[in-house]
């Protein structure tokens, strides 16, 4: 009998500044596994800002440790065709929780550094296989953690036998965030300069989003959602597999 892997959901366990998480613990489901897989707190999945003058852009964002998030390149384009915006206004928000005037997070943080993959060209309209950047985040925010994988790469991700799922935030009717899961992905078997594509297409937002995969009765972290990608008249999901990030990975 098939068994649902469990997300748990919680506030931001803690920040710089010692705030305590008040969120109710919830559950989000995954997808599907003959093994029972343990929880996941997604109070390192974060909601991202990007205000790079005259231009914002919304998205997703999660930790690799206590200072550093990984997130899409593509989220720091500029005004100028064909440019990033290193220097771009930037935050990313954690501990998501719903509440009857829409919604609030735990805390905040300013992004002050970015990284982008050196593959990256922001000339290009869809490049998910390069489309990655890492970013110093202030204050940093101990106590929140996601087990991260960046050694396996395409051949060991890309088998068809494995389910994914991808988190992050997606506009609600009022376009504010909402914390959104796609479930049971598998992998279509195209991949390199693509990324690795799913069967499941992206919702706009998810750029950035963390993409989880089953591993051993666990759930971890092994790359950034980019975009979503149309072949052969088909629209996929694609994701970035950390692996081919270690250059930018703190």
């Amino acid at each position: 009998m098939t068994r649902v892997l469990a997300l748990l959901l919680a506030a931001c366990a803690s920040c710089a500044a010692a705030v305590t998480a008040s969120a109710q613990t919830r559950t989000i489901e995954l997808g599907s596994s003959r093994e029972v897989t343990a929880g996941l707190d997604v109070s390192a999945v974060g909601y991202l800002e990007v205000d790079t003058g005259g231009r914002r852009n919304y998205g997703s964002a999660s930790l690799v440790d206590a200072c550093h998030v990984k997130t899409a390149a593509h989220m720091f384009r500029s005004r100028k065709a064909g440019a990033v915006d290193a220097d771009a206004r930037a935050s990313v928000s954690f501990g998501y929780e719903r509440t009857e005037a829409g919604h609030r997070f735990a805390s905040t943080h300013r992004i002050t550094r970015v990284s982008f993959n050196p593959k990256f060209n922001p000339a290009r309209t869809q490049q998910p296989g390069f489309d990655v950047a890492v970013a110093r985040i202030e204050p940093c925010v101990p106590g929140a953690a996601i087990a991260v994988d960046s050694t396996r790469g395409l051949d060991d991700i890309g088998q068809l036998s494995r389910r994914f799922a991808v988190v992050g935030f997606v506009p609600d009717a009022q376009l504010q965030p909402r914390l959104f899961a796609m479930r049971g992905c598998l992998w279509t078997g195209d991949g390199d300069v693509l990324g690795i594509l799913l069967n499941c297409a992206g919702k706009s937002g998810m750029s950035g989003g963390s993409v989880f995969m089953a591993d051993g009765g666990a759930l971890v972290d092994i790359g950034v959602f980019t975009s979503s990608v149309s072949v052969k008249g088909r629209s996929h999901g694609a994701f970035s597999p950390l692996s081919a990030n270690k250059a930018i990975l703190p």
